[in-house]
């Protein structure tokens, strides 16, 4: 009997392996735009454990874990760096953001972290270790976590204003939002924008092609353009309503 045991646990393991090394090795699970990255990937990332097996921590990998009903509260680990904090308001624009887009409460710690170096703009690698740095609340559980960095500007591209790194982590570039307007209003509305854009993005909304609309896949958010108060978009449109309520159905929300 144990002999048999211990032969249908060396099979599974090596069925595990050999799955990863088909994925990864010779279907290149992860590429964007794979036909197996399009067909598996959304049915994978229903499993927490499947996510972890093979590694899909990719933007809107985490979706089902933020929109989860085992969890009622967003902890949002907000970290700048020294001269780039975020508008005042930007606590009650996130508690807002998220309520809307999750239907959960956040709680936000704002901070602004000696760990950050003082870099005028970072590369991927450095975002990885600061990210890493900079970590320090732990979630309990009843929370998902979202890491949120505010810095200077990107290395390769200087308008970029936002992105998102994981899939639950995102950088606010202060330096191109402030050199896109001067006034503290519309700034307010582009920073507001962005981490909606990013939350969007987190939970897996795919663009669309309407303007009006924060996921609009040609935006002054995404093409770096000047641009005044009106043409802001701050509000998921129905599209992006209807996606997110179906994902919090697949959730079991």
């Amino acid at each position: 009997m144990l002999y048999k045991i211990k032969n249908i646990f060396n099979i599974t393991v090596f069925t595990i392996v050999l799955l990863y090394f088909v994925q990864f090795v010779f279907l290149h699970h992860v590429a964007a735009g794979n036909w197996v990255e399009t067909h598996t990937r959304p049915y994978l990332i229903q499993s927490d454990f499947l996510r972890y097996l093979f590694f899909l921590n990719g933007s809107g990998d985490g979706r089902y874990e933020l929109l989860g009903s085992s969890t009622d509260e967003i902890l949002i680990e907000l970290d700048y760096q020294a001269g780039f904090e975020p508008e005042l308001f930007i606590e009650e624009a996130l508690a807002r953001s998220v309520r809307e887009a999750t239907g959960k409460s956040a709680k936000i710690i704002v901070d602004e972290d000696p760990d950050i170096p003082s870099f005028e703009s970072f590369v991927n690698r450095q975002l990885e270790i600061t990210f890493s740095e900079t970590e320090d609340e732990v979630p309990s559980s009843d929370q998902v976590y979202i890491h949120v960095l505010y810095l200077s500007s990107s290395t390769n591209e200087e308008y970029l204003m936002g992105q998102t790194f994981s899939a639950n982590k995102m950088v606010i570039y202060k330096s191109a939002l402030n050199e896109v307007n001067k006034s503290s209003e519309i700034r307010k509305k582009l920073e507001e924008s962005m981490f909606k854009y990013n939350l969007g993005e987190l939970l897996g909304l795919p663009l669309i092609n309407r303007d009006g609309c924060v996921m609009h896949q040609y935006t002054p958010i995404a093409s770096f353009e000047k641009v005044d108060g009106k043409n802001i978009a701050t509000e998921y449109c129905v599209e992006s309503l209807v996606k997110l309520e179906a994902y919090q159905k697949k959730a079991g929300r």
